[in-house]
């Protein structure tokens, strides 16, 4: 038992209880070590896992760089209710982020080319700047979709820059264009051609034996077929 100043180069001690405040310029820890409060550090090497104790208590604070160096290295988040727990692991230089509780699924992944991997959904509250992107599944889109100027809706595989049948807008006009093979085919029970403020019909086209092909005039019937021939009407 001591109660003044020790000083030593080397030793060993069983127990050591500092009430104040201690410097140490080394330290090495064969065992486990708990701390009960905050860790605040520039640097620090740990060799070991690190554990804080008792669960709930304490944190780890770097005002420099934390690295964690390990044949895999890991960082585990476990909560101390019923939520899932999470790690994020370093194996094969591939970095995951995985759902501890849902036998350690991979909700990440970056691949050593740098290529992301999301298993679940992704939800982005902002705007997103994508250069290239491809969708294997169905997209769904609660609003708008927006093509700048001559730049195209491309549908088909006629190749790399073009499609079979293309949409777009130069600033001056608007086009759908048939490129590819075939015919460019417009089909339904009922088709209308009207003006810019959908007020007057240009062509109105039904189907069946009661349908019928209609021109207009400034929204007045000059020309309408029926199950027998064409009738004109006349002013």
């Amino acid at each position: 038992s001591v109660v003044g100043i020790v000083t030593a180069a080397t030793g060993d001690f069983f127990d050591l209880d500092v009430d104040g405040h201690t410097n140490l310029d080394n330290v090495s820890i064969a065992g486990v070590t708990t701390f009960a409060s905050t860790i605040v550090g520039a640097n620090a090497t740990f060799s070991g896992n690190i554990n804080n104790s008792p669960v709930g208590n304490g944190s780890i604070s770097g005002f420099g760089a934390i690295t964690i160096q390990a044949p895999t290295p890991a960082l585990n988040f476990t909560e101390t209710d019923a939520n899932p727990d999470y790690r994020i692991i370093v194996a094969d230089g591939v970095f995951r982020i995985q759902d501890v509780t849902n036998s350690f699924a991979n909700r990440l992944i970056i691949g050593t080319t740098g290529n992301i991997e999301i298993s679940k959904d992704l939800d982005v509250d902002g705007h997103t700047n994508l250069d290239n992107v491809s969708i294997a599944g169905v997209t769904t889109v609660s609003d708008h979709i927006k093509i700048i100027d001559n730049k195209k809706l491309l549908v088909g595989d006629r190749g790399v820059g073009t499609g079979d049948l293309e949409i777009y807008h130069t600033g001056s006009h608007s086009y759908i264009a048939d490129e590819g093979a075939g015919e460019l085919i417009i089909s339904g029970s009922r088709i209308q051609f009207m003006n810019a403020g959908r007020s007057g019909k240009g062509l109105d086209f039904v189907e069946g034996s009661s349908g019928y092909l209609r021109l207009y005039q400034d929204n007045d019937i000059r020309l309408e077929t029926t199950s027998t021939g064409v009738n004109i009407p006349c002013s």
